[in-house]
């Protein structure tokens, strides 16, 4: 590691030497058994606020970490090594984008089967149900990205004080909103299922104890929060995608036996709390791993309230904005229509947003590393970063995994202002996610009741193919400016995104409200596609242009012109086999091999740079290299 700059040195003449803390983190990653050791560096000294290393007294963390970025980082300096890295954001891309892609699979295992157990009535309820459980992300306030964004921030700093007040505050607060919002969706329910819901008698006592169960799960959630935030703000998604995978895994397996089994829609309800508890458990497990010596218990600091409270503010109108986006439609639906349609809708959302977890996959990596990048001032990696992600986008689509990896790198490189290598992270963050978004929006969107076919049944093909081929185009729109969103976040610019996405919650909202009463369940998908195209417009241009300072005519190219000449080459495959297949087996033939057309258009049209293909293959090969030790052990042992 390279000493700091001169100017550093003149600006700063005390120094004084404190003892290096390293915490040896070790995580077994499932299926492997291999250990990986990480350091994570905590700050030490008998006060237990001073960083490890050399620290100037009289500077302040902006400064040093202005003046560091400039030239090197050097633990001497009181400011953290950048844990963002194209291959640790790759890396933590892969994990998730690998346990959305598998949790995708077991949707669509699952819902026919439970679906034709329960019937159609009977799972519309479950999917309002599974609806509330997701309000935790509107009712936390905005606290969530707001804790991401400060453990990035105060961990690249190597404010260990300042970390773990701001967690208690946090756990405090997500305990009373806990409470509150479980209290109310419990007096609400009887109403609603008697006068709101257009329930059957049959259904009603059924309905009023999957409501019940699914308050004490939202509590339960709002808790969760907090621990799997710690998770996502240290970088460390392989743990989260991990863990995710395991627990959505037991999950599905339950769902489908208790169904089996005659459990029905109470059993169904008992399934989900008892999972929502086990991964509050493992989380909060996995947090004490991540944080040793730090004590996450209730507390409130003023400061710390207000650190979280100016950037979750911005942050939770965002996301109030976000919940009408994609999660009214269906209360609408419920309203309007008989209970039965929520079904023919709620089936093809659950398709297109496991689709778009994808996305968030790369987002998720983007979010941490794009705030460490802002932060150390590393504007021209920020700017490939975001290219990168944009364009890779379009071609998995599996937006949580992104965003889950993207956002607390992020937070770290804005803390310690790292411009260049926050756009980088920006650039490679949002092509992946443009590039990602394509075959997951065509390739649905035009075989829609060939695969609804195979998948469920003709007659619910008919009721629900329309929807699902609007739905596809209309999410994938949504998730390409998935990235911008969160870079704007990152930086400290919560208020673009939440002014954008409120403005778009009221197209959705109006259009939905319009179009329901008068053309169906399509109509909220016909909403949302108009939507998407708002957001790419608008969104994607603000933050490329005035925040990022990206050239146009950089992004058009990368993110655009060359990932839209293959996505061209798969509409014009789609079109040809639509209306020749049908079957399960020709199905899967048909989408494998049109996902593979579009990686190979990918390689011939230049998508990737040759920075990008390294980072791949460096993964690769780390990958290769742990199976074969694996295999050596295993003969070893032999």
């Amino acid at each position: 590691m390279s000493t700091p700059s001169a100017d550093l040195a003149s600006r700063c003449k005390t120094v004084r030497p404190a003892a290096r803390a390293g915490a040896k983190i070790s995580s077994s990653i499932q299926g492997c058994s291999w250990v990986r050791n990480d350091i994570v560096e905590l700050p030490t000294s008998s006060s237990g606020n001073t960083r490890s290393g050399s620290r100037a007294e009289s500077c302040s963390p902006s400064q040093r970490a202005s003046s560091i970025s400039k030239n090197a980082y050097s633990s001497d300096d009181g400011v953290s090594d950048p844990m963002t890295g194209g291959r640790r954001v790759a890396t933590n891309v892969l994990f998730n984008v690998a346990s959305q892609v598998w949790l995708t699979l077991l949707v669509i295992v699952t819902v026919p089967i439970v679906l034709h157990r329960v019937g159609p009535a009977a799972y519309g309820v479950f999917v309002l149900a599974s609806l509330l459980l997701g309000y935790t992300a509107l009712l936390d306030l905005g606290l969530t990205p707001a804790v991401v964004r400060s453990i990035a921030v105060h961990n690249a700093r190597g404010d260990r004080v300042r970390l773990e007040r701001v967690l208690g505050t946090a756990l405090s607060l997500l305990i009373g909103l806990a409470i509150v919002g479980g209290g109310l969706i419990a007096l609400v329910t009887p109403v609603a299922v008697r006068s709101v819901l257009h329930v059957p008698d049959a259904l009603q006592a059924d309905a009023r104890f999957v409501l019940y169960v699914a308050a004490a799960g939202f509590a339960c959630n709002m808790v969760l929060l907090l621990f799997v935030a710690i998770a996502q703000g240290l970088q460390r998604l392989d743990l989260f995608a991990s863990r995710t995978l395991a627990l959505g895994t037991v999950t599905a397996i339950g769902q489908v036996l208790v169904v089996t089994l005659g459990g029905g829609l109470r059993g169904l309800a008992l399934v989900t709390i008892a999972i929502n508890v086990l991964s509050l458990v493992v989380f909060m497990l996995v947090s004490r791993r991540l944080l040793p010596g730090i004590r996450v218990r209730p507390r409130l600091d003023r400061s710390a309230v207000g650190e979280l409270a100016r950037f979750g503010s911005m942050k939770f109108l965002n996301q109030a904005a976000v919940q009408v986006i994609f999660h009214v439609d269906r209360l609408i639906v419920a309203a309007f229509l008989p209970i039965a349609a929520v079904s023919y809708y709620g089936v093809p959302v659950s398709m297109c947003q496991k689709f778009v977890l994808v996305q968030q996959g790369i987002t998720g990596a983007f979010f941490p590393a794009a705030s460490e990048l802002h932060a150390l001032h590393d504007e021209r990696r920020l700017q490939r970063l975001y290219l990168s992600a944009a364009k890779l986008g379009k071609f998995v689509l599996v937006q949580q995994g992104i965003t889950g990896a993207f956002f607390p790198a992020a937070s770290e490189l804005h803390a310690l202002h790292d411009e260049r290598r926050l756009q980088r992270l920006y650039l490679s963050a949002a092509k992946l996610g443009v590039v990602a978004l394509i075959p997951l929006a065509i390739l649905p969107s035009l075989l829609a009741w060939p695969i609804l076919d195979a998948w469920i049944g003709p007659a619910f093909a008919d009721n629900s193919a329309q929807i699902l081929a609007v739905l596809a185009l209309a999410y994938g729109l949504v998730a390409v400016s998935a990235v911008s969103g969160f870079a704007a976040d990152a930086t400290g610019h919560p208020d673009w995104n939440a002014g954008l996405t409120i403005a778009s919650a009221v197209v959705n909202l109006t259009l939905t409200l319009l179009l329901v009463p008068r053309i169906g369940a399509v109509g909220a998908a016909i909403a949302l596609l108009v939507t998407g195209a708002f957001l790419l417009v608008t969104m994607n241009y603000a933050v490329q242009r005035w925040l990022l300072r990206i050239e146009p005519r950089t992004a058009l190219v990368q993110l655009v012109l060359r990932p839209g000449l293959a996505a061209a080459g798969l509409v014009l495959y789609g079109l040809l086999l639509a209306p020749r297949v049908r079957g399960l087996l020709p199905v899967l033939l048909a989408l494998a091999i049109g996902f593979l057309l579009y990686a190979i258009l990918t390689v011939l049209l230049g998508v990737w740079n040759q920075a990008e293909l390294a980072v791949a293959r460096s993964i690769a090969g780390g990958l290769a290299s742990r199976l074969r030790r694996r295999n050596d052990v295993m003969t070893l042992r032999r």
